[in-house]
């Protein structure tokens, strides 16, 4: 049940986003850290508000469908392919060999994000028990 109607503004967000995602899928690049976890997307209700957490936590099954699917939306085409294709994935614990920066660079970010995107999507697969969900979170996974 949804006491405060609170579920049809995430589900106009989630629309909103997959339209933007569809009509100029470069425009929502420079967001993706916002959208999505950098780290850590297992947190029984993270403080932010992105894409995985309502894949993962959502009471609503729509919505947990719909944010699965935006995650796809998001992910999906050769532009989102050629800029994924820049993700480094280094250990996250820094070691004696890596240089400390005052900055985190565009490409470890982005093996940031692959990496937590990639753990939360398997955790959401594993725990989902609707059907009609699980494909749509299957897919997301494929198209990561």
């Amino acid at each position: 049940a949804d006491r405060f109607k609170s579920s049809k503004v995430r589900l106009g967000l989630l629309q909103c986003l997959q339209s933007m995602a569809k009509a100029d899928s470069r425009a929502l690049q420079p967001h993706w850290t916002t959208l999505m976890p950098l780290q850590q997307p297992l947190h029984p209700r993270p403080s932010s508000g992105h894409l995985l957490a309502m894949t993962l936590h959502d009471p609503i099954s729509k919505l947990r469908s719909m944010a699965a699917a935006t995650i796809s939306c998001v992910l999906e085409g050769p532009p989102q392919r050629a800029y994924l294709a820049v993700a480094e994935a280094r250990s996250m614990t820094p070691t004696a060999h890596t240089a400390v920066r005052g900055f985190t660079t565009l490409s470890v970010s982005l093996g940031r994000l692959v990496l937590a995107l990639h753990e939360g999507l398997l955790h959401a697969v594993e725990c989902e028990s609707n059907l009609a969900v699980l494909s749509v979170q299957l897919r997301a996974l494929c198209v990561l």
